[in-house]
């Protein structure tokens, strides 16, 4: 038991001016250990927690900590709570440990021959899983390399690697094993070898905990012109539509406008307001249709170097009589290419053209669908977001 001495001045009347003074001794009360609380579940991404300490006595309390388990650490020193609330700082150290549940004990000893008091923890660790913290890298002018992060989320061992490189973007390292701590990988952009437009890669990541994809996109050069497709009276504002053979099968056909799930917008179909048209697939028979960007439209690309035109387009044909064509020229020269029979998803196609020798002639873009016979079940082609960048 603690003792205080408390001093009382007393003045009275009837002492006739003389001060009277008692001393008053009053004991102190003892101090109290108590843990608010005993119990506590962690998982892998606890790395430390506190544990609180009440005095619900009185003066000062010492305690002294321990464990019975060696991932839990506890400080050394004594522990003295000169309030009535104080908190103990405990480390989680997983090293060595491998998927699975732990139990520890974290037991509290007041001194000096106080009681104890007892805290049960329970450590929970998944097997090794894979965790990216940033899976979107965008690179725009200026910038040739960025990274991205491997995070084991598990315990054990996490083996992870690349995918496949592509001639224009690099990456290292490109395998490695991560137990605690975070493997950085470093993407490199190769720009001698990109024309100028914009680009789009996946980056795989394979493990044993799980497999994720990071999304580079690369932009090289200056975007001049993009045309988005919106609603026919747009469309028929900037592009020539036209049926090169009226006496189509099934009635007019021409390119139009419809939406499409997978791009979740609006794009060009090649029979879009023709014979077909409430049909989700299918194209007709005998068609010729043309869609020609309009003189006033066409993009200007004086004082570039080179140009690149490009677009996303997904096809669907029947057979080899049935046929997809884009044509480009006014850039110091003229392409063109076909697709016939077959099968594509969206995807986006991209042309270059060198022109130091700068040529005047404002970019011209033309596409074609032709067919012979009708065909059901095929979407035959579609267009959207077209592009003209420089450099």
């Amino acid at each position: 038991m603690k003792y205080v001495t408390i001093i009382l001045a007393l003045s009275s009347a009837f002492a006739l001016g003389c001060d009277l003074s008692s001393k008053i001794t009053k004991p102190e009360p003892d101090p109290v250990l108590s843990v608010p609380q005993n119990r506590f579940s962690l998982g892998i991404s606890d790395s430390y927690f506190y544990l609180r300490v009440v005095n619900t006595g009185g003066y000062i309390l010492q305690c002294r900590a321990e464990t019975d388990v060696e991932w839990l650490v506890v400080p050394a020193e004594a522990v003295v709570t000169r309030s009535k609330n104080d908190s103990i700082k405990v480390i989680v150290d997983r090293t060595g440990l491998v998927a699975g549940t732990y139990q520890g004990k974290i037991t509290l000893f007041q001194l000096p021959n106080g009681p104890s008091k007892t805290v049960n923890v329970t450590l929970r660790l998944p097997e090794a899983k894979l965790h990216l913290p940033d899976t979107h890298l965008v690179m725009g002018a200026g910038f040739d390399t960025l990274s991205f992060q491997t995070v084991n989320h598990g315990a054990g061992v996490l083996r992870w690697e690349l995918g496949t490189e592509q001639s224009w973007l690099k990456f290292t390292p490109q395998r490695g094993e991560i137990r605690m701590d975070t493997s950085v990988v470093r993407v490199h952009v190769l720009r001698d070898s990109l024309a100028p437009g914009s680009y789009h890669e996946l980056i795989e990541v394979y493990t044993n905990g799980g497999n994720e994809l990071v999304d580079v996109a690369v932009t090289e050069g200056t975007r001049i012109w993009r045309y988005d497709f919106i609603d026919e009276v747009q469309l028929n504002r900037a592009w020539e539509i036209w049926d090169e053979d009226s006496s189509a099968t099934y009635g007019i056909d021409k390119w139009g406008i419809t939406f499409d799930s997978l791009r979740n917008e609006p794009v060009a179909w090649c029979n879009g307001n023709g014979g077909l048209r409430s049909r989700k697939w299918g194209y007709d028979g005998g068609m010729r249709a043309a869609m020609l960007l309009r003189p006033e439209e066409r993009p200007n690309v004086n004082g570039a170097d080179w140009v690149t035109v490009q677009f996303w387009m997904m096809r669907e044909l029947q057979s080899d009589s049935d046929i997809v064509r884009v044509s480009i020229n006014g850039v110091g020269g003229y392409t063109t290419e076909f697709w016939t029979e077959g099968s594509h998803g969206w995807e986006q196609l991209r042309y270059s053209f060198d022109n130091r020798q700068h040529f005047l002639q404002p970019v011209n873009i033309q596409f074609n669908f032709n067919s012979i016979l009708p065909a059901e079940g095929y979407a035959g082609a579609k267009l959207d977001d077209i592009e003209v960048w420089v450099r």
